[in-house]
């Protein structure tokens, strides 16, 4: 599925198909994160099972107001346990499929919003 242009000369999605995430010409099949249309990394959990506080740890430590969480093939939502750090610390979290966290990426990145992307590709 394509779904947006790169015209903000922003890091944007291209397309997303299950095992697959396109950013400009790159592929990528491992889970990753995109922090404030700067910068994309690896991102350690591979499935949403392994999912584990100190991945999210990690995405804290990037300051992020927002974090947009693609949870793999469908939405699934993080334990209590892992979400109350993020609670703590007053940044805000939105979870949903990997497709939908795409969509939303592309939403926020075309109104020139900043937030912090991690996407578990399955």
């Amino acid at each position: 599925m394509a779904l947006q242009e790169d015209t903000l000369n922003r890091i944007l999605i291209k397309s997303y198909t299950a095992g697959e995430l396109c950013i400009g010409d790159t592929k990528h099949k491992k889970s990753m994160i995109i922090i404030n249309n700067q910068l994309v990394m690896d991102w350690p959990p591979q499935s949403f099972d392994d999912l584990k506080l100190e991945h999210l740890n990690l995405l804290i430590k990037h300051n992020p107001s927002l974090i947009i969480l693609g949870t793999g093939s469908t939405h699934r939502r993080p334990p209590n346990d892992l979400i109350a750090p993020l609670i703590r610390e007053g940044i805000g979290l939105e979870h949903m499929s990997t497709h939908a966290a795409c969509r939303t990426h592309v939403a926020l990145s075309s109104e020139g919003r900043d937030c912090l992307t991690a996407l578990i590709i399955t």
